[in-house]
């Protein structure tokens, strides 16, 4: 018996490319935006 999760509560993930690097998590991962921090590159 493996560990199931529903959801992770906050990542970080440090890219070179963000609009690329979001399509790949949104599109193909099926991830989320939450929201973004424009402060802090995002």
């Amino acid at each position: 018996m493996g560990i199931q999760l529903d959801r992770v509560g906050h990542c970080l993930i440090k890219v070179r490319d963000v609009e690329r690097s979001s399509k790949f998590y949104l599109d193909v991962l099926g991830f989320q935006l939450m929201e973004k921090d424009q402060d802090h590159g995002g």
